[in-house]
């Protein structure tokens, strides 16, 4: 059975509750009416959903409602794979990481593969913290910029991550926006708008600071010049031939939230941000992004890890995706 498109947020979402631990085995899900309401789903829409969830196995009925069913067994090798995340992630259900880890999340099913999933905020992990949760496992996946916070990794395991920039001396195979695809780009974007001089605006972590060098080497080859901007919640004033790169959309989005305060409207002046994390958000203020296909990175993500837990020859490898100009 396929998943009912009109469906797929709900079914993305229960699937989301289960690998998370919000809706345990045994637990009762909401009732058909409640989710169709929550989802703004007809009745028969819902109850397609709830059906492609018993069918693959996440379910199951009892009475008049469905709880959530124990792990299918498998007479192939179970696979287990420990997944760290944002708390963010699972609690407000969207953004760059969410739509990864949903894709990852169908995949696993259709593998016989199960996500422990951690939850943990940047500066709350440890190699330690590594260690321990993915005992007995068979794999690691990172979902965040975790490399911003430690230098060593000690595991034997296969680990697979987005948005690190760091493999750990050839122990964690990265997925990631391609910055050299991405600078020309937004090279191409300002010298079309006649903007001279970019500030970059960035965060710290090693993979934004990785799109604001490429960037800055390819604009100033092309004969433009570049500042840089490392208090993101600062105000920011743009004159005439000027434009603003941003690492990433979420520091775009702290930046023009921060001058409509101040009654200036950033998104009037060339700028230019990298992810189409603001695709993804309604809340976000629309401005132009390089904008990566999340969906595909979460695929690529699942499959490292799969391959490289199936042939521990498969090479550690860091995979660049292409992202799309996005006005």
């Amino acid at each position: 059975m396929n998943k009912p498109p009109k469906a797929a947020e709900l079914v993305d979402y229960v699937f989301a509750q289960i690998a998370t631990g919000s809706y345990p085995v045994g637990a009762r899900i909401p009732s058909v009416r409640r989710m169709a309401a929550k989802f703004q789903l007809s009745y028969g829409t819902a109850l397609r959903g709830i059906e492609f969830l018993l069918d693959s196995g996440a379910l199951r009925k009892e009475g008049r409602g469905f709880l959530v069913a124990p792990q299918r067994q498998s007479a192939r090798e179970y696979k287990r794979i420990t997944v760290f995340l944002e708390p963010h992630v699972t609690e407000r259900g969207i953004g760059l990481c969410h739509t990864a880890f949903m894709q990852m999340q169908e995949l696993a099913y259709e593998c016989d593969c199960h996500f422990f999933v951690v939850p943990v905020r940047g500066r709350e992990i440890t190699t330690e913290l590594i260690r321990t949760a993915s005992e007995g496992s068979h794999g690691i996946v990172m979902l965040n910029e975790y490399d911003a916070y430690f230098t060593e990794l000690d595991t034997r395991l296969p680990v697979v991550g987005t948005l690190i920039h760091n493999s750990f001396g050839g122990k964690v195979s990265t997925v990631n926006l391609d910055p050299f695809f991405a600078a020309r780009q937004a090279v191409a974007f300002f010298l079309s708008k006649n903007v001279r001089t970019v500030t970059i605006s960035t965060a710290a972590p090693p993979v934004y600071m990785r799109r604001g060098e490429v960037f800055e080497a390819e604009f100033r080859r092309a004969g433009g010049t570049v500042k840089w901007d490392y208090d993101w919640l600062d105000e920011m004033h743009l004159g005439k031939g000027e434009g603003a790169y941003f690492t990433s959309d979420h520091v775009a989005e702290e930046h023009v939230a921060t001058m409509e305060k101040v009654g200036v409207d950033l998104t009037r002046f060339p700028i230019l941000s990298v992810d189409g994390k603001r695709t993804l958000m309604p809340s976000f203020h629309r401005f132009p992004t390089i904008a990566g296909d999340w969906k595909e990175i979460g695929r690529a993500l699942f499959w490292e890890i799969y391959n490289r837990i199936r042939d521990p020859n498969h090479p550690v490898r860091s995979l660049y995706y292409e992202g799309r100009l996005t006005l």
